[in-house]
C-alpha cells in the first residue's frame, strides 16, 4: 500500500512538472500571439498612414519570427499548441503578404525597408539575380530561393507598376 502511494506521488510530480513546464511555453506562444494581434489592429487603425502599416508589418514578422522559432524548437512539448500556433503563424504569413502586397504601391514607402515571409507562385531566373512573384508583388533576390515560402528583408523599390522587395539593397531600420 505505501509502495502504491509513493509510486503515484513521483507520477503525480512528474505530471506536474510537465504541467509546469507546457503551461510556461504555452503561455509564451499565447502572448506573441497576442502582440501580433495588437500590432494587426493597429496596422487597421493606420490604414491611410503607410509608414505607420509599414512599421506594425515590420513589428508583426519580427514577432512571428521568433513564434516559429519556439514552435520548431519547443513546441513538440505541449502537441497541440503547437498545431494551433503553427495554423496562427501561417496565417499571420498570409496577413503580412496581403497587407505588404495592398500597402508597397504607396509612394511615401519607397527606398523603406521591410521583412516579411513571402510565398511565392513563379521565379524569373536571371545571371545575376532571380525574381520571385507572387500577384502584383515581386521580391529580387541575389540567388534563386531554397524553400518557399522564404524570409525576406529588403527595400521597397517600384519595377514599373509592380511593386519590389529588393533584397540586394541593405538599408538599417
Amino acid at each position: 500500500m505505501i509502495r502504491a502511494a509513493n509510486t503515484t506521488k513521483k507520477i503525480l510530480r512528474l505530471l506536474l512538472a510537465y504541467l509546469t513546464i507546457a503551461g510556461a511555453v504555452t503561455f509564451t506562444q499565447f502572448i506573441l500571439e497576442e502582440a501580433i494581434q495588437t500590432a494587426m489592429f493597429g496596422t487597421w487603425q493606420a490604414k491611410h498612414d503607410p509608414d505607420t502599416r509599414l512599421l506594425g508589418i515590420n513589428l508583426m514578422s519580427s514577432i512571428n519570427t521568433t513564434l516559429k522559432q519556439i514552435n520548431r524548437y519547443i513546441g513538440w512539448i505541449h502537441p497541440l499548441a503547437l498545431l494551433s500556433y503553427q495554423s496562427f503563424s501561417t496565417a499571420t504569413d498570409y496577413y503580412i503578404q496581403a497587407s505588404a502586397s495592398d500597402l508597397l504601391a504607396s509612394p511615401s514607402i519607397q527606398n523603406k525597408p521591410i521583412r516579411l515571409t513571402f510565398h511565392w507562385t513563379h521565379a524569373d531566373n536571371y545571371q545575376e539575380y532571380t525574381i520571385l512573384r507572387s500577384g502584383h508583388l515581386a521580391a529580387k533576390l541575389a540567388a534563386p530561393p531554397k524553400s518557399n515560402p522564404i524570409q525576406l528583408q529588403g527595400v521597397i523599390t517600384m519595377s514599373g507598376q509592380t511593386p519590389l522587395i529588393d533584397t540586394t539593397i541593405r538599408k538599417q531600420d
